[in-house]
């Protein structure tokens, strides 16, 4: 453990992510047929040390007191993105258990805290407030049904939203419940299958119920009344940012993935109305020229988006409202740039998209379900519209860092 402490940094993480790659990349089909990441990837994402990114460092964490440059949301964004270009259901399960690791580490009391976070721990769940949480003193009982438990398959932990109330059934407070995350030993949880999907099959995203478990308060975080218990950077761009952060490495590893393979796939792919191989017809290059110049402004825009929130942590105390409107800005309208991309290269391939097992078409697959979430929606970029408006109005807007 002091071994890892002092010497592991930004990249030292991507170096064991892209090691490992290959393997996720090779292990992707046996996850989709399986309905979940395999235990091998599972094995080797945990070896290197890729699941505890958003944990301190004194914890054995990848989060420091790292200078500008890196940061440790750059080690979360471009970690999932290369085990997402390997495979988005690997990089999606890794990048929610990484997220709840995140949140505890940051907003349950450090006792708490130390025995999931900082004691190796994996935990997942859903955060929808769909369970009744009874309050008895120093602790709650809790049940429910939530669905989305992604990488179910190998949390040892399971974080679950839920409402509060008193044991007569009054909610708590009288004028609206407390939403609050209770986590509890995965051993307490039954898992009811369900996740019968066209795309993301591997991340075994599956629903589940709690029956009447008792869950002590030093493992619950309230939502509707957050405490930040730690203040570093990362932890002060707040839990939703880190979220955005997470689903936008991911479509950035499925976009990469699609220009990688079409690149391969016209090589020798012939078409009626063209002399020679595609790839070598200037409409090909001419739009390849188009769609990678896109993937490259959206990733840089995506990096930027976040790492600069975080540098500006170090010089001043919270996200300010442009700050959070960029960070939700940016993953609702990466989504939108990455299916225009990934259609495009679908539309290159012809019948190599649809013709299964296809790596192309699963990307595809993979894009539409991840377009769907809720944290992607398209009214996100609404939200984002008004203050960004009043930072361009005042002449905020994308302030340099200043100390």
């Amino acid at each position: 453990m002091t071994q890892t402490i002092e010497t592991k940094r930004y990249a030292d993480y991507l170096a064991a992510a892209r090691s490992v790659s290959p393997m996720v990349e090779a292990e992707a089909q046996a996850g989709r047929d399986a309905g979940a990441v395999t235990q091998k990837v599972v094995d080797s994402l945990l070896d290197a040390d890729l699941a505890w990114l958003l944990v301190p460092a004194e914890w054995g964490g990848a989060v420091t007191g790292a200078t500008t440059g890196e940061t440790s949301i750059a080690t979360f964004l471009d970690v999932i993105e290369e085990i997402s270009r390997a495979d988005a259901s690997a990089g999606w399960s890794l990048m929610a258990i990484n997220l709840v690791n995140g949140l505890s580490s940051s907003l349950l009391p450090e006792e708490g805290a130390k025995e999931i976070a900082g004691s190796r721990g994996l935990p997942g769940g859903h955060a929808e407030p769909r369970g009744k949480a009874i309050d008895v003193g120093d602790g709650y009982r809790v049940s429910g049904s939530w669905q989305f438990n992604s990488g179910s398959n190998f949390a040892n932990w399971t974080a679950s939203g839920c409402l509060v109330f008193d044991e007569a059934g009054n909610p708590l407070p009288a004028e609206q419940p407390e939403w609050i995350y209770a986590l509890t030993p995965s051993e307490n949880v039954t898992l009811k299958g369900g996740w019968h999907v066209g795309g993301m099959q591997g991340t075994a995203s599956v629903d589940y119920e709690i029956t009447d478990v008792y869950i002590p308060k030093k493992h619950v975080v309230s939502i509707t009344a957050p405490k930040l218990h730690r203040f570093e950077p990362v932890y002060r761009v707040g839990y939703f940012g880190r979220v955005f952060a997470g689903h936008s490495a991911c479509a950035l590893g499925l976009i990469k993935h699609a220009l990688e393979e079409i690149v391969r796939l016209v090589d020798n792919k012939r078409r009626l109305g063209y002399d020679g191989p595609l790839g070598e017809s200037e409409l090909f290059r001419y739009e390849f020229a188009s769609h990678e110049a896109q993937y490259q402004a959206a990733r840089a825009f995506v990096r930027q988006a976040y790492i600069g929130v975080e540098e500006r942590l170090r010089v001043q105390d919270e996200p300010s409202a442009a700050d959070q409107a960029r960070m939700e800005q940016a993953a609702a309208w990466l989504h939108q740039v990455g299916k225009e991309i990934v259609g495009w290269a679908a539309s290159w391939a012809g019948s190599a998209t649809v013709r299964r097992p296809s790596v192309l078409g699963s990307i595809v697959d993979d894009l539409d379900v991840m377009l769907n979430h809720l944290y992607v929606d398209r009214s996100h970029l609404t939200n984002a519209g008004g203050p960004l408006a009043a930072a361009w109005r005042d002449g905020t807007v994308d302030q340099p860092i200043s100390s």
